[in-house]
């Protein structure tokens, strides 16, 4: 985690208006990457970042899924890209076509990586099979994708798993196994020449089962458990909360735009009210209700969103 700058407005003034670049965004993994509504927070804060830019958004996430879906050996051992690198790179490219935009004009591409809880369980035949393996499977998925488009700048930012596997009582070998995992993406993102790691362990808080007056879980009418926020709660599901993910978003962005620009936004998480979805992006996520943030709807009960843009000095506050 890189320290937040101090930011000049003329310093600002000058990057921001220094002419119409194209910025790819690449968000793939599990399903804590599939559960994050881009739309909510992400995509409006890279908006408001690069007012003056292009940029594109492509997400390609499976659950449950190991990252030999992405890369994986072939009859002879070598590492070669795999079913899920195909389809983001297909969707990139029909997303830049659609823009009429060629590759080799991009001036940016990032890619915003959320997974390894599959490849936690090295007994799974599915999985790296140790976790040795999953840095070896990283680094060749980022190459991979580096190579795919060269010669553009490349930048990387990997969410580390959370806290999940971390729960007293957990067994020692899956408490092992997954704080390896941790250990190897804070490693890959840090030695990265243009990369970052973000903090997860808070996003699976404060969102716990909801129970009727007998004591069981509740649920909706097609059988899916139902949520309630519970300020406070400390958590250890292996997926994140609605207000969670509003968080990811957060801090996906403002990595991505500290290592595109050099320049940190500050974003105040708790304060910070979620964009309505501007119908780009489907929100599949865990809990069925739609995202809300609880602190907001509390104060404006006839809406749990904004249709207001995230401005730059939303996020620049030197820009005031």
């Amino acid at each position: 985690m890189k320290t937040i700058l101090t930011i000049s407005l003329i310093t600002l003034m000058v990057f921001f208006t220094k002419g119409q670049d194209k910025h790819l965004f690449l968000l793939s993994g599990q399903s804590n990457m599939g559960n994050l509504d881009p739309s909510t927070s992400f995509k409006p804060i890279i908006r408001a970042a690069f007012p003056d830019d292009e940029v594109f958004f492509v997400k390609w996430a499976k659950g449950g899924n190991s990252i030999r879906n992405w890369i994986d050996k072939d009859e002879n051992g070598e590492l070669k890209t795999h079913r899920h690198f195909i389809t983001l790179n297909k969707l990139a490219k029909e997303e830049l076509t659609k823009n009429k935009v060629d590759k080799k004009e991009l001036t940016t591409v990032t890619f915003l990586w959320m997974q390894g809880e599959a490849d936690h369980d090295t007994t799974k035949v599915k999985s790296v099979n140790s976790t040795a393996n999953y840095k070896i499977y990283l680094e060749a998925l980022i190459a991979a994708l580096e190579k795919e488009y060269a010669p553009v700048s490349f930048n990387v930012v990997i969410g580390r798993l959370n806290d999940a596997r971390l729960k007293p009582g957990t067994d020692e070998w899956r408490v092992k196994n997954w704080s390896a995992i941790r250990k190897i993406q804070e490693e890959v993102a840090s030695k990265h020449k243009s990369g970052a790691w973000i903090d997860t362990d808070d996003m699976n808080d404060e969102m716990a089962l909801k129970r009727g007056a007998n004591g069981k879980v509740a649920v909706d009418e097609q059988g899916n458990k139902l949520y309630e926020y519970q300020p406070g709660l400390i958590g250890y599901d292996v997926h994140g909360s609605d207000l969670g993910y509003k968080k990811m978003g957060i801090r996906f962005a403002t990595e991505a735009i500290a290592l595109i620009s050099g320049q940190r936004p500050v974003i105040d998480e708790a304060a910070f009210v979620i964009r309505c979805k501007d119908g780009l992006d489907n929100y599949k996520g865990k809990y069925i209700t739609p995202l809300i943030d609880p602190t907001y709807q509390t104060n404006n009960p006839e809406g749990s969103c904004s249709s207001k843009p995230v401005m730059l000095s939303d996020i620049f506050p030197a820009t005031n």
